[in-house]
């Protein structure tokens, strides 16, 4: 793993493959999980989930690390997040006489690239897929996100919400919480960070120029009808989405179960390599 400074002097580790590769590999930038109040993509938990999503798509797997809620509060973590997707495409026009990270030159195929977050991080890379829409990024081209048990909210509490309200992993008065502390100040659960299906037609037709996504989420999941309402958002926005959803399962199982993660690797794998696969 390779550890990264940017500017902010926001950390961030970077992934590759443990076999070559003939052919370029996708890149993907992954945003960890946390409600934007915990962790870091230094945590074993996301290094070690990271490691292995690169060595199987394989791709290549920039972690970044943002800064953290309530001390800095959305939308300072999409910033950070814009600033990662600004160092690819810094890397990518490079030349020969300041190199950066010219390796990255030679392995990561710049056409190709994804935007993935678990929990609060799909929301930001839902989020920051948004505030790259008016970027020149070229050659670096965003083709798609990655949302996993993806983090959002709203006022009107959901049926899943009510019915996982007491659930071990993450309670309902937890989630409350977490947006309490990351939302802007004076906002609520219906602020566009958290609610992506309410407000202004304009804003959800923002989304549209994503192209492609992949859902995973689970029965078992508090955020579950959050992140499936959004995905279907996006679908009537013209967005391919591809939802894989498990009955079993609960919130950021892939995390720490070995058979589910090679399960998720294995769709993803399809999604990234296979794009006309139904």
């Amino acid at each position: 793993m390779t550890i990264l400074a940017f500017p902010s002097q926001q950390k961030t580790s970077l992934s590759t493959p443990t076999t070559t590769s003939p052919h370029k590999l996708p890149l993907i930038l992954y945003f960890h999980g946390g409600g934007f109040i915990l962790c870091s993509a230094a945590d074993s938990i996301y290094h070690d989930f990271c490691g292995r999503l690169a060595s199987e798509l394989p791709a290549i797997v920039v972690s970044v690390e943002y800064r953290l809620a309530p001390e800095n509060r959305l939308p300072v973590a999409y910033e950070d997040a814009e600033e990662a997707v600004k160092w690819v495409r810094e890397q990518a026009i490079m030349d020969e006489e300041n190199r950066g990270e010219g390796w990255l030159r030679d392995v990561a195929d710049f056409s190709n690239c994804y935007l993935m977050g678990i929990s609060a991080g799909g929301n930001i890379a839902y989020n920051a897929s948004l505030r790259c829409l008016p970027l020149d990024l070229k050659p670096v081209q965003i083709v798609g996100l990655i949302l996993n048990d993806a983090c959002f909210g709203g006022v009107e509490r959901s049926g899943s919400e009510m019915r996982l309200a007491n659930d071990k992993v993450l309670p309902l008065a937890a989630k409350d919480l977490s947006w309490d502390l990351s939302l802007p100040r004076g906002a609520d659960r219906d602020h566009e960070y958290s609610n992506p299906t309410v407000g202004s037609v304009g804003r959800w037709e923002k989304i549209g120029w994503a192209g492609r996504c992949f859902v995973s989420a689970h029965g078992g999941d508090l955020l579950v009808d959050r992140e499936l309402a959004v995905a279907k958002m996006m679908e009537r926005e013209g967005v391919k989405v591809k939802v894989w959803f498990e009955e079993e399962g609960i919130h950021g199982i892939e995390l720490f179960d070995p058979c589910k993660t090679s399960a998720l690797l294995l769709h993803l794998k399809q999604f990234i390599y296979s794009p006309n696969v139904a």
